[in-house]
């Protein structure tokens, strides 16, 4: 336990006010965002493989989220008084919040790299695609998704329950109540993960440019078309992804870079928000960019009037295949 005051308020400075009110306001968009989202996906209940992963991120990313609200609330009420310690085990037995968040995190991760490689197999190998994907469940990705995150819970259970004689912050942050080692191998587990996820979009989305610049302009036909949706299915998945290394790989990396030092405070700040900011930026790309998702949009009332449907463009491909 540090004893020292300035210890203990550079550790409180996560209970610094406005950037806990920046936190919260931040989860409570991304919460409902993803609620929004989550209904989308549901009126739709598609079977691809691509839509159930989507389903299951937008799932992670709403467990997350709202468990972000109860967290940076209490910090925020904590502001308020002096700094105080209490048994590690206590952070995840009685703040219930700790463990959540912790375990929507890690799925959100590991959904983002499930959809980078299941993107990677449907347009670079189909035969890999089909064996992998093809059973492919809401009820299994989670299910394989939620094993991954209670394994690394469990990991943090051992470690807390081990501090018997070191109390920590009653802030329960995750690198005091596990241990720095620890929170040093999770930062570099989700570095290399979101690393390699953007390595096999970078390689999938340059494989599909030079295709259609061996192909040159496609004839206006049904094989086309689908091919054009899936690239734009691609895309708007392949910006989710640079929202995730803007938001993930940078700010993780700094995090990693500053658990050796206590200086640069403003620094570890602008990355949690940055990496808190990816919640509601990835939900507001899904809604705006996939097809699928952003047709059902336009349907809604609110926006029929302001949109073209999906009815509008089908009719006039209907009309050039006729015309040609």
């Amino acid at each position: 336990m540090e004893n020292s005051t300035y210890g203990i308020e550079r550790r409180w400075r996560y209970a610094d006010r406005n950037f806990l009110i920046v936190l919260c306001c931040n989860a409570f968009l991304a919460t409902c965002l993803d609620s929004f989202l989550l209904y989308l996906l549901r009126q739709r209940n598609g079977k691809r493989p691509d839509l159930i992963i989507v389903y299951c991120f937008v799932v992670s990313c709403l467990i997350s989220s709202a468990s972000r609200i109860p967290t940076f609330t209490v910090r925020y009420w904590m502001s308020f008084i002096e700094p105080y310690y209490i048994p590690a085990w206590q952070c995840i037995s009685y703040h219930l919040y700790f463990p959540v968040i912790g375990v929507g995190t890690d799925m959100v991760t590991i959904t983002i790299a499930l959809c980078s490689f299941e993107r990677y197999c449907y347009f670079m190998n189909r035969t890999l695609y089909e064996s992998i994907f093809k059973k492919c469940t809401v009820g299994r990705v989670m299910s394989f998704t939620c094993l991954i995150a209670l394994a690394d819970l469990g990991v943090c259970t051992y470690l807390a329950c081990r501090k018997t004689h070191e109390p920590v912050l009653a802030l329960c942050i995750r690198a005091q109540v596990t241990s720095k080692k620890y929170y040093k191998i999770y930062a570099l587990h989700t570095i290399i993960i979101t690393s390699i996820s953007a390595l096999l979009y970078v390689a999938t989305l340059l494989a599909q440019i030079m295709v259609r610049r061996r192909q040159g302009i496609a004839d206006i036909t049904l094989a086309s078309m689908r091919y054009r949706r899936d690239m734009q299915i691609f895309k708007s998945i392949l910006l989710v992804f640079t929202c995730n290394v803007f938001t993930q790989v940078l700010p993780w990396i700094c995090i990693y870079w500053k658990i050796n030092t206590n200086r640069y405070d403003w620094i570890d700040k602008s990355m949690r928000i940055l990496e808190n900011l990816f919640l509601s930026l990835s939900a507001l790309v899904y809604m705006c960019i996939h097809p699928d998702i952003s047709d059902q949009i336009k349907r809604l009332r609110p926006f029929r009037y302001y949109f073209k449907t999906s009815d509008d463009v089908l009719s006039l491909s209907a009309k050039l295949r006729r015309r040609y």
